[in-house]
Order: C-alpha cells, then structure tokens, then sequence
C-alpha cells in the first residue's frame, strides 16, 4: 500500500556525509521546543540545512540566546510526493535491512502526513516501517532477530527517557527559583545518564550505542526522542486494532491527520487502552 511508484529508483551522489543537518532547540528551562514555520509544510521544531558548517553557527547562535540545542545528522528525507526522491549516497552505508526500514520510513510519509504535527508524522512512519520490515525479513531469521533486539533496545530507550521529561517538566513549571532549577535539572540529567547505564549492564550486555547520545544531554535531545517515539505505542495499537492490515491502517490515520490535533490525541489514546484492557 505504500506509493513506491517513481520514489527511490534513481541514486544520487550527494558528495557529502549526511544528506540534512537538523537543528532543534528548546529554552535551557523548558520543554517547549522552538518551532519555524513554512507555508508548505506548516511549522516544524527543527530547522534544516544541507550544510554543516551553517546548522552550527545556527545552533550556536541560539545557544548565545539561552538555548539548549541539538544537531541531528539526516540520512535521508521525503519531499512527501511533491517531487522524485532518491536514493542517496549518504544512505548506502547501512545494511540492507536498515536501508530497506529507512526507505518504507520515508515512502510512509507520503501516505500521511498531519500539518503541524511531527509527534504524529514521524511515530506514524516509524510503525509503518517496522511493521513493512517485519515483513520483509520474512524467511531470513537471523536478520529479523538482529532487528527485532534493535527495536526491543529501542523502545527501551525511549521508555527510559519518559519519567525524566516528565519530572523536568514538572520541576520547570514549579515555583522554584532559577538557581534552584538549574541545579534540579542538572540532578536530573546525572540520574538518567545512570539508569542507561545500569540498563547497559543489567539488560543490553553492555551496549554502548546510545553513549554518544547520552554525552550531549540537554532539553533539545531529550525532545528529538519525543518526535519519534512519543505516539508509537498508540499506533501500534491501531494497527493491532486492525489486524495489522496496513492499508485499512492507513486510511484511519488519514482521517487522522484531517482531525484537530486534540481530537487526534485523544482518539489515539482511547485505541491503545482499548487493546491494553483486551490484552488485561
């Protein structure tokens, strides 16, 4: 059910390592990202550069303002159907597994996509992806149980962040003085960055492939895990709703994208207690 016709069937050599940098930026004392807006795609909490050198000297000016940022390296980008996308050179590194996850990513995003809302848009591609790469592994095993710990260290991830940003949260909207926040938030950060590594030891056999991660923690790398994670478990709940039949998936999610985003919020939450009381 994916568009696949006339999308990634040219390669290009971009000549250079990644084809976006992303640039996201939150208040050093708040969650609330910083967005930029566009006329064709709405507003967006990150900005994008095809260049380095610019999407520092960006961040860099947004850090001289009181900001918390992250520079997020892009393999690869939709232009949502308007335009021919390709594969990239910045892309053909990976295995095929993780190239093939990438381009049903990217393809999914020309079936949906809600204006002003990236939680949405990028947890809607993340399951379709892995639900597409399920299938594509199938009869190759051992490449599906390599993918299959990937996510499972995945989910766990994101699960681990959640508590923090919300007791951030609630620490940058109590009463407190600045000083105290600042300390507060700094205890915070040093103990999330010991439960990664008391999961690395206990359940990962050591994993280390989110320290890099970890080294540069603040609010605006706290959120990029929220944009891809945070409506995950509320779709994989709709789509278990509809027996992982993907295009009947896909044509609730369009009426989805169409709903005010409350609406939308609400409805995905109701889908996924509906199965965790039928799974009870």
């Amino acid at each position: 059910g994916l568009p696949v016709k006339g999308q990634f069937d040219t390669y290009v050599d971009i000549h250079r390592p990644y084809a976006l940098w992303s640039v996201s930026a939150t208040p050093e004392l708040s969650l609330q990202a910083k967005s930029w807006c566009w006329w064709f795609v709405g507003c967006l909490a990150y900005r994008n550069y095809f260049a380095e050198a610019p999407a520092e000297a960006f961040a860099a000016g947004l850090q001289d303002q009181g900001y918390d940022t992250h520079i997020g390296k892009v393999a690869a980008y939709s232009t949502l159907g308007w335009f021919r996308d390709s594969m990239l050179s910045s892309q053909m590194a990976r295995r095929e597994p993780d190239l093939a996850e990438l381009v049903f990513h990217e393809l999914a995003h020309q079936v949906v996509y809600a204006r002003n809302d990236p939680v949405f848009n990028e947890s809607f591609a993340e399951v379709v992806a892995h639900e597409a790469l399920r299938r594509y592994l199938v009869g190759r095993p051992e490449d599906l149980k390599a993918v299959v710990l990937r996510l499972q260290r995945q989910h766990q991830f994101a699960e681990l962040i959640q508590p923090y940003r919300q007791e951030l949260h609630r620490l940058y909207t109590s009463p407190v003085s600045l000083e105290e926040k600042r300390l507060g938030k700094q205890r915070i950060l040093d103990s999330l960055r010991e439960a990664h590594e008391q999961l690395k030891r206990e359940s990962w056999d050591g994993y280390a492939g989110y320290d890099a991660w970890f080294a540069g923690l603040n609010n605006a790398r706290l959120n990029s895990v929220a944009v891809y994670h945070d409506l995950v478990p509320a779709l994989d709940a709709l789509l278990a709703s509809v027996s992982f039949d993907l295009p009947r998936f896909f044509e609730h999610c369009r009426r989805l994208q169409d709903l005010p985003k409350a609406e939308r919020y609400r409805i995905l939450s109701y889908s996924q207690s509906q199965v965790e009381l039928q799974h009870d």
